[in-house]
């Protein structure tokens, strides 16, 4: 994964909340883009909820946490020309 990363042609937000099973994959691949002059942001937020199955589920019940942070995102790198 780390190979492909690099070859990325776009811009690439990684979250995660801290409890999900495994937020290594979001650093090394962040660490990874940033290395090759990629533009990429990791946003690891605080623990969802009280287990890793809540942080796993992050994504689609936290929104209302993320939500901001990815259209800023979204806007600053992925906005129409």
């Amino acid at each position: 994964m780390t190979k492909t990363v690099r070859q990325i042609p776009i811009s690439v937000l990684f979250f995660q909340a801290q409890n999900d099973y495994d937020v290594a994959p979001s650093i090394v691949l962040h660490k990874e883009m940033v290395k090759a002059g990629k533009v990429a942001e990791v946003n690891l937020y605080p623990a969802f909820g009280s287990s890793d199955r809540d942080g796993h589920s992050f994504a689609y019940r936290g929104i209302s946490i993320w939500e901001a942070d990815t259209f800023r995102f979204l806007d600053a790198y992925c906005g129409a020309d």
